[in-house]
């Protein structure tokens, strides 16, 4: 397939899209980041999050099954996942700041600074068979840049096209792996992205949200990331 320089015109039009080629910095940055976790959970330990209704398996949530049971329903959807199986980092800054804050800074404040992102939307550690149910985000529109990190490489990122209605699955490379997304508001139905996420290996996620960005601001961010000076490219 043909790949086009992405505009802004096709950038409005994006769905979710993966940049290849990151700048070396920034992975080490992120591979720092998942170093220095293991050593931490090694001397102080973590509290795995498991939403209190999770009573199937793991993979029901990312069915295709519990989707149309959450479309059905979406009247009652808020946005934020019901279902889940991971470690919040930001949570164990909480609950022991002693041990955890200043690594928690930097996965959310440092490296949104470095990203040129607002803010961050999330950091997680997903233990083997951890996910996050099907959900839209639709509460908090913005793009998103996710940095995620499969140590087999089985897991994946999987979504409901908001115009053909396809379900999609981005199966995970060994190592990092770099997506942008928009997430559109529940009012604007053709760029509402319903998107789940499942691994049987270990695996981290950092997300950074840029909300309220000029096009050219976005653009420019995107660019910043990629390890050469090719433009940011998406399937047309």
């Amino acid at each position: 397939m043909e790949r086009d320089v992405l505009t802004w015109r096709g950038l409005r039009k994006m769905i979710t899209n993966e940049i290849d080629t990151v700048r070396p910095q920034i992975i080490d940055t992120f591979e720092k980041l998942r170093k220095d976790y293991y050593d931490l959970r090694s001397r102080w330990g973590v509290e795995e999050g498991i939403s209190e209704s999770r009573k199937r398996e793991s993979e029901y949530y990312t069915s295709t099954t519990y989707l149309t049971d959450r479309l059905d329903n979406q009247d009652n959807h808020v946005g934020w996942p019901e279902h889940f199986y991971s470690i919040n980092l930001p949570q164990l800054r909480d609950k022991r700041p002693e041990y955890w804050k200043h690594y928690v800074d930097r996965a959310k404040n440092f490296t949104a600074v470095m990203l040129g992102a607002h803010t961050s939307a999330l950091a997680l550690n997903y233990p083997p068979q951890g996910f996050v149910s099907w959900h839209t985000n639709w509460n908090a529109p913005s793009y998103q840049i996710l940095f995620t990190w499969s140590k087999t490489g089985e897991g994946y990122f999987r979504y409901r096209d908001p115009i053909t209605h396809e379900i999609v699955t981005l199966q995970d490379k060994v190592g990092w792996n770099v997506r942008y997304h928009y997430f559109g508001a529940k009012d604007d139905p053709s760029r509402v992205l319903w998107h789940c996420a499942y691994t049987k290996c270990e695996r981290f996620s950092f997300a950074y949200k840029f909300v309220d960005c000029s096009e050219e601001y976005f653009l420019s961010s995107l660019e910043d990331i990629r390890e050469n000076d090719k433009n940011i490219s998406m399937a047309m």
